[in-house]
């Protein structure tokens, strides 16, 4: 028995396939990137409200040593970051 030339296989090909995985593959990899962006973020503005909080409690900001030659230095943060107010 041969099969009518009007019959049409049903399924996918290799190729079209191979198109949907590498489609789902890179909105998978958008997914992650914004996610690490707003880690980042978010990190960024837990230390700002760190030195806040340390600058409101203590009326000075926090002293910070170099790890290699041990010199201390206030941590000036005011105005590095004027995107982290509007996110």
């Amino acid at each position: 028995m041969k099969r009518s030339s009007a019959y049409k296989r049903r399924g996918f090909t290799v190729i079209e396939l191979l198109v949907v995985i590498a489609i789902i593959g890179l909105l998978m990899a958008l997914l992650l990137e914004a996610a690490r962006r707003v880690t980042c973020a978010n990190n960024l503005r837990q230390i700002g409200l760190a030195i806040s909080n340390y600058s409101s409690v203590h009326g000075v900001l926090p002293m910070a040593v170099h790890r290699d030659t041990g010199l201390s230095y206030l941590v000036v943060m005011e105005g590095k970051f004027p995107l982290l107010d509007s996110m």
